[in-house]
């Protein structure tokens, strides 16, 4: 299989990038982010850092955020609070005590209750001044936190929370939980430490605990952060999540096999490896030690007959995006696809569901949803009918991957961003050095 191989290098992770700018300016610092493909700085991004006195420049495929200014005082930065970019811009503008020019909208707050008292617990409050509201942190030296189970999809905010704050959190959860993002990028400024059982000195806490485990095992972290005086300097991976749609796309489409080399090391990429290969495809996945600047790793898929499986517990949740591949394989694999243990605590995942459930219906698929995720099952011709605007960037390359794959209705129109998107000229690419 590897050797047969088309071989591609992704663009670098946009996922990642983010993670290191927000982990800078929650913390104040400066950073060197290297490795980026062009000028792909989201423009959410500058803006933020525009709004708390710092400059992105680019210099070939470097990154410099730099300090530049003093924050400013108000201004009108309301649009950065949104469902997709999340509360981590809003965790940043009260680090560096920026006002906001109107109140969270009573939408915001239902969507993000959980996130909004987890931010409580780390001194979060939003303090009316005349005509501007001031985000304000008066944190703790340490707190307990349990983690709601549908809910670890807030474990990168409370890690952000740390770094803003100080705060020493002692993480409970009833699941094993995974960091291993964070372990791509290193000089953060965060630890992350699983405590073991048997290290518990409190005889009363080894009591609750041992009454505990006769209902169910409980995982315990410590998260805190490290102060560190050197500006970060993170080299950015490959993006696994395009390059699993790639991978998606291959196999749909029957064009042989591709080897994705620079991808991250991290349970996401390996979960996405073994959701492959229980569904029936054949893959590969190996530790790049030829790259010294983070752990790499280099994944090679072949298509296969799919078979229907359950997917759920661990594989889902270091890989929630799963859902965006598994769905789209279940129309055409035999038998029943299900995927469950979605991060079903949060609005934005819960309307991705949909959009998903919706897109395959439209494209001729059996779908039913279930308490926290969907089962799939294939139907009779399947053919792309519709092009749903979601705004949202995996659904967008779901349906770009299906336009792809998939032959259309005399009716479909996709909109002309989906033939130039980074997945289509990935796959032009790829055809063309087949042919």
């Amino acid at each position: 299989m590897e050797n047969s191989a088309i071989e591609i290098v992704l663009p670098t992770s946009g996922r990642f990038l983010e993670m290191a700018v927000y982990s800078a300016l929650v913390q104040g610092r400066e950073a060197s982010i290297r490795g980026i493909d062009g000028d792909r700085i989201p423009s959410h991004l500058r803006k933020l850092s525009q709004i708390v006195g710092y400059n992105i420049e680019i210099n070939d495929r470097d990154v410099e955020l730099r300090k530049s200014s003093d924050p400013r005082n108000a201004t009108t930065n309301s649009t950065l609070i949104s469902k997709h970019n999340g509360l981590a811009n809003l965790l940043i503008l009260a680090r560096h005590g920026v006002g906001m020019d109107s109140d969270l909208s009573d939408n915001l707050r239902r969507d993000y209750e959980t996130e909004l008292l987890m931010l409580r617990r780390f001194g979060f409050s939003l303090v009316e001044r005349e005509s501007t509201y001031a985000p304000v942190l008066s944190p703790p030296s340490h707190i307990k936190y349990t983690l709601p189970p549908k809910n670890y999809h807030i474990l990168d905010l409370l890690i952000l929370s740390v770094l803003a704050t100080g705060c020493e959190v002692e993480l409970h959860a009833d699941h094993e939980l995974d960091f291993s993002d964070w372990g791509v990028l290193t000089d953060i400024g965060v630890d992350i430490s699983r405590v073991a059982q048997d290290e518990e000195e409190d005889e009363l806490a080894r009591r609750l605990r041992r009454a505990r485990k006769a209902v169910a095992e409980e995982y315990c972290y410590t998260i805190r952060k490290i102060d560190i005086a050197e500006n970060i300097d993170v080299v950015l991976p490959c993006d696994h999540l395009l390059g699993m749609f790639v991978a998606g796309l291959f196999i749909l489409s029957g064009n042989g096999s591709v080897r994705l080399t620079r991808l991250p090391r991290t349970a996401s990429v390996a979960s996405i490896s073994k959701a492959l290969a229980r569904m029936g495809v054949e893959t590969a996945i190996q530790d790049d030690k030829s790259i010294d600047d983070y752990p790499a790793s280099t994944m090679t898929v072949s298509p296969g007959e799919l078979i229907g499986k359950r997917f759920g517990g661990g594989v889902i949740r270091s890989c929630p995006e799963l859902l965006f591949l598994l769905g789209p394989l279940g129309m055409i694999a035999d038998g029943k696809t299900v995927i469950r243990d979605l991060p079903f605590g949060s609005a934005l995942w819960r309307e991705r569901v949909g959009f998903v459930r919706e897109t395959l219906e439209a494209c001729g698929a059996r779908i039913g949803e279930v308490e926290d995720g969907l089962v799939v099952e294939g139907g009779g011709d399947l053919m792309m009918m519709t092009y749903f605007e979601t705004g949202d960037r995996l659904c967008d390359l779901m349906q770009s991957m299906l336009t792809l794959a998939l032959p259309h209705h005399s009716s479909f129109r996709p909109p002309a961003e989906s033939t130039t998107s980074a997945i289509s000229r990935l796959y032009n690419r790829l055809v063309a050095a087949v042919a």
